[in-house]
């Protein structure tokens, strides 16, 4: 790996206002909506249930099937949408590379919509949590010293959206991957579940970010939940 790029890698875990520990933020203000979104599923496709058994028309739905046969959720477009502006905003990344379509985009104003999906009323106020608290933790890139790079970003904003959709919300995983598009190098990652549990029944999430700098993968993750439903990996230590 060229030093440049071990030079490059280090600024996107370390310093203030580092890539990496800011996309975390991100993601902890992210994870109360797509909470609550999972909740909205159950409960939506607990009504349908009950309505097809009464021969009524079912509820609006939060989870469609893309034309591939795969499914995707309001939580699979609000996360992408909400982490892409956050990138947008800060002119921190030259080209965002996401897994969904969100050509039909609605997150400045209700009726809040995404991809033809459109969110409950009762989501609103979590939409518009997220999105305020997104474009605050956006000015805090704005004094990125790579602003002037040419990052790549990759974005799964649910890795997992079978499960999610299946109330397997603990196997489900945020995944974004830096790259330097000039010399063609993967720098560092992130990987964020925000639908694990506590001891007590609350939520809680786990995480993990890293980047390569020399011949030594370095890592920082934490475990809110010392037993996890699921199971965490990393090549770094575990601080609880």
């Amino acid at each position: 790996v060229p030093p440049k790029v071990i030079a490059l890698g280090a600024l996107l875990a370390t310093g203030p206002n580092a890539l990496l520990p800011t996309l975390l933020d991100a993601c902890d203000a992210i994870a109360p909506l797509v909470r609550n979104i999972y909740l909205n599923l159950q409960h939506e496709q607990h009504a349908d249930q009950l309505q097809q058994q009464h021969d009524t028309s079912p509820t609006t739905p939060l989870l469609l099937e893309k034309s591939d046969g795969s499914p995707f959720t309001l939580a699979d477009g609000m996360v992408q949408a909400l982490l892409e502006r956050l990138l947008r905003k800060a002119g921190v990344v030259l080209t965002i590379v996401g897994e969904e379509d969100l050509k039909s985009l609605s997150i400045d104003e209700p009726p809040y919509s995404v991809a033809g999906v459109v969110a409950p009323e009762p989501l609103f106020a979590s939409i518009e949590k997220a999105r305020d608290d997104i474009d605050r933790i956006s000015q805090r890139l704005k004094k990125n010293r790579m602003r002037s790079m040419k990052l790549v970003a990759f974005i799964d904003p649910i890795d997992g959206t079978r499960e999610f959709g299946e109330g397997k919300g603990e196997q489900c995983t945020i995944c974004v991957g830096i790259a330097d598009s000039k010399h063609g190098h993967a720098l560092g990652g992130l990987i964020y579940r925000p639908l694990d549990k506590a001891s007590d029944g609350s939520w809680s999430s786990t995480w993990a970010y890293g980047t390569e700098m020399g011949k030594v993968p370095t890592y920082e993750a934490k475990l809110r939940n010392p037993k996890p439903q699921g199971q965490a990996n990393t090549h770094g230590p575990l601080h609880a």
